[in-house]
Formats: structure tokens, sequence, C-alpha cells
């Protein structure tokens, strides 16, 4: 429609046909607006499914785009009206993955890139489209290494104003320090047979990437991006557009689709994360401001980080077999519901990252819950956590969470050796026994015997 105005107007061009048509542009420009600031609203105040946030997002960068086109077309009927008859042209990121964090040597994107034009002066393509660096703003004060980072697979060519990169690369990390790409073109607009000027287009920065070079910055880098995506232009952010973000980071961490996540985060996991890490509720009125949000993530990275890159670790959450946010408190009153040596795994809520396990045991007649906190030693040297489980004879029976399609949480008790037999790294015979208390291994067998066949499951 836009194009239709431009492209149809008739030359010279009058002052009331410039204000007539300059305004039905201002109109579709005001809707496209209104339309963007809908969604912004819709995340702000509504607990949106990871699929429903993920369309918002999706839909808000094309209205950014539809913002960019219209940009285009009021300067050239400004330019037409003022008798400038010049070609105008725009390159733009179409497709931005970023914010995300870049693994050194690994292909990123894919990233498009589209060159858009005026209605009236068509531009010829004239260079391959280039990639180049910019340093973010936080590059000098974390960034200790050359300054010049090299980029690989940074040139694509221009198909029907179109470029795609598929296999660019960072070939250095960049220390937790952000940076983004930028990316330029040449073209040129005949706007007569005489006239052939050639105009060097640069596009906007992506959003910002950090570099990493090893696992261990993971949870560091993506806290940055976070920060710089949640608060570069406010103090305080809604609890809704808070969760909204974190559900879409818990997806990418722990490697699922979003829309069909094998085990989602529910409206109970984040009513636990809110309340525990930070006192506050999902309701209408709360904030959460950027000082609480670093507190928030000084805790919960480490644990993400965790179950993305330790060994199992990711395999054991999606199935259930770590249930992870539930307090010291919760676990006990459910464990109090089951058989001595029945445990569950929770993320400890003081020591960050850590990992505990919450057992139900007997010592002189007298039955109690524990709690262990799993040690560095204990799943060092090539040991797996499953191996750790395996070999401690106190733990019998692994609580397994589930969740219904309607976000209720029910578990089943397993026998560890059962649920967790895919893990070990061996496969379990009579000798592995040898060497534990008797009096344990009789309470094992006895409990071994009541459960088998058995499916208990409850709700809470």
């Amino acid at each position: 429609q836009c194009y239709l105005h431009v492209m149809n107007v008739q030359l010279p061009l009058e002052e009331i046909n410039y204000l007539t048509h300059r305004q039905k542009l201002e109109q579709i420009y005001v809707e496209v607006s209104n339309r963007d600031f809908h969604l912004k609203e819709l995340q702000e105040s509504n607990l949106l499914s990871s699929h429903n946030f993920e369309l918002t997002i999706t839909l808000r960068n094309s209205l950014r785009c539809y913002r960019e086109q219209l940009d285009l077309y009021f300067q050239e009927w400004d330019a037409i009206y003022e008798g400038k008859i010049e070609g105008l042209a725009m390159l733009r990121v179409k497709s931005d993955p970023f914010p995300c964090t870049a693994k050194k040597g690994k292909p990123v994107g894919p990233i498009e890139v589209e060159l858009i034009t005026g209605a009236r002066i068509p531009s010829k393509v004239v260079s391959p489209v280039t990639a180049e660096l910019v340093k973010g703003i936080n590059f000098t004060q974390k960034f200790k290494g050359r300054a010049n980072i090299q980029l690989q697979n940074g040139t694509e060519i221009l198909s029907s104003h179109c470029a795609r990169f598929n296999r660019l690369a960072f070939m250095q990390g960049t220390q937790v320090a952000t940076v983004h790409l930028r990316f330029n073109v040449t073209v040129s607009n005949q706007i007569d047979q005489s006239s052939n000027r050639q105009i060097k287009l640069q596009s906007k920065e992506t959003s910002p990437t950090i570099v990493l070079t090893h696992n261990d910055q993971w949870h560091v880098a993506i806290g940055i991006l976070l920060d710089l995506e949640l608060f570069s232009n406010v103090s305080q952010i809604s609890i809704y557009l808070f969760c909204n973000y974190l559900v879409r980071c818990y997806v990418d961490a722990t490697r699922q689709r979003s829309g069909s996540e094998k085990r989602p985060l529910s409206y109970e996991d984040l009513t636990y994360l809110c309340n525990s890490q930070m006192e506050k509720s999902i309701e209408p009125g709360v904030y959460v401001t950027r000082q609480e949000f670093a507190d928030f993530w000084g805790w919960f990275g480490p644990a993400i980080q965790r179950i993305r890159y330790q060994k199992h670790l990711c395999a054991m959450w999606l199935d259930g077999y770590i249930w992870g946010l539930i307090s010291k408190v919760d676990a006990e009153m459910v464990l109090m519901q089951y058989p001595i040596g029945t445990f569950l795994i929770r993320f400890s809520e003081r020591h960050k990252g850590g990992l505990a396990v919450a057992y139900r045991y007997r010592t002189e007649g007298e039955q109690t819950i524990r709690h262990y906190l799993v040690a560095p030693s204990d799943i060092g040297d090539g040991r797996p956590f499953p191996e750790f489980l395996r070999e401690c004879s106190v733990f019998i029976n692994i609580l397994q969470l589930y969740y219904d399609s309607n976000g209720n949480k029910s578990f089943v008790p397993k026998e560890k050796n059962q649920a967790l037999g895919q893990f070990y790294k061996r496969k379990q015979d009579d000798g592995d026994r040898l060497g534990y208390d008797k009096e344990l291994l009789a309470l094992e067998s006895l409990r071994l015997d009541d459960l088998f066949g058995l499916n208990i499951s409850m709700n809470v």
C-alpha cells in the first residue's frame, strides 16, 4: 500500500497531494506502532507460554521491519516533494539471532541481511555484503586480549536483495565482553542515463553477543546479556516480563524446543523462584530491579549452568530425577510420606549451584529426614553424579517428578538402579554390593520386594 502511494504519484507534486499522501503514510505508521505497543504490553502484563512469548518477539521484529521500510518511504516522499529525485536505500538486519552467546570458531546464525529501497529508484548491488565487528559498551573493561577479533565467512552475496549468513564465526573469544556485528554493502542508483552514483550502506548493529572459549563462562555471559536486554533503558521491569524472559532462557539452557518442552518451567516453579530468591509474588504491580535481577542470577545462573553442562544432569533433569526447585522444608514434608531410603535431589538454597540430596533415614530406632550437600570431591575425577548415587547404599528409591498437561505435579518412587541405570558407566553386578552395611542391604531388599511391580503416585 505504501509502495503504491509513492510509486504512482504524478509529478510535479503539488502541496495538497503531498500532504494528503503523507497523511496516509502516517496513518499506516501509527497503526504499525500501535500494534507493537499492544504486543509490548502483552509481554509485560501476562505470563505467556514459551511458544506465545517467542511469537510476540517474532511479530515485534516484523513490525520493526515495517517501520524501517516506512521510514524510507517518508524520506523518498519528502525528497520527491522537494524536487530531489534521488535513489534511497537501506541495509538492515532482518533476522538477528542475538542476544545470545557464541562459541569461538563455531558458526552463529543464521543471520539475514536485507537491502530495502525506495519505490521509484531501483538500486543495483555493486559489492557483496561484508560483516564487521563492533565493540560493546563493556569491551574495554572486560576484554584484555587482542583488540581485533577475526571473523570467518563474513562475506555473502545479495540474492533478491537478501544475504544469508549461515557459517559466520568468531575466531577469538571476548572474555565475557560484549560485541556486535554490523554489515556493509555498496550499491549504485541510476537516476538517469548520465548519472550512476555509488552509495556505501551500513546496517545498524545487531544485538550483543559474547564469544565463549569454555563452558564455565556461560552463566556469567548470559547474565550480562539478559541484563542489557532487560535494563538498558529502564531501572525496573514487571514481574511478568521477568518470568517470560526467564522461561525463554531456561528452555534454551536445557536444550529444549519452545512449545514442545519435555519439562517446562511451570507456574509453581516460577512462584518458587520469585518467592525464595526475591521474596516476590507473581501479580500486577510487582517489579524487579536491576540489582534484584543480579542477585537472583547469582544463584540461578550457576544452577542452570550445572544442569546444562555437567554430564547426565540435563537428561536427569528432563526425566524428572532431579527435583531441583523445592525448599528444604517442603522436601521434608514430601519424604515423610515415604519409607526409609527414599530420596530426592534439589538445589541448595544457600550454596550457589549446589545440589543437595534429601533422604529418609533411620538411626537408633528413630526415623528422620537428612540432607547431604554434594561436594566437588563426590563427583570429581570423571565420576558422574549417577555413579555417586549408585554407590551410596542409604539411597534406595528416588522420587521421579512428573507434570501433567495442566501443570499439576505428581511423583513416583523408583528403585534407583532401575531409574538411573541408563546413566551408569558399567553394569552393576553382585560384586558392587560387597563392603556395604548388611543391615541396610537387608532393608533395601525388603523395600524392593514391597515396591516391586507397584506404581505409586500422588498429587501435591
